[in-house]
């Protein structure tokens, strides 16, 4: 993991965390983005304005590379983004799922 991790830092990612409940409802829906880092061999985001980097989920093989020309609109904020290196789709379900 460690090579694929160094071969994405510093690179724009747009993180969309979904969390679902038992029947596959969307109970919380979460849109970040902003840098990518390499927080002691642990994928973190550093977002515009916050302090704190974020911890992603580990699975690297799900960050998909997309055009940087491509448009981005955030759905929570209406924020439009360009210039984004890839994106993770994570969808956490129940245990029981």
């Amino acid at each position: 993991m460690g090579q694929m991790l160094q071969e994405m830092v510093g690179k724009q990612l747009l993180a969309d965390l979904i969390q679902i409940d038992a029947n596959g409802r969307v109970i919380r829906r979460q849109q970040y983005h902003g840098t990518l880092i390499d927080d002691h061999g642990h994928p973190a985001l550093l977002r515009p304005g916050v302090e704190n980097p974020f911890s992603l989920p580990e699975l690297l093989d799900q960050y998909q590379p997309v055009d940087p020309q491509q448009t981005f609109e955030l759905e929570t904020t209406g924020e439009r983004l360009t210039g984004i290196d890839y994106r993770l789709t994570f969808i956490k379900a129940p245990e029981q799922f």
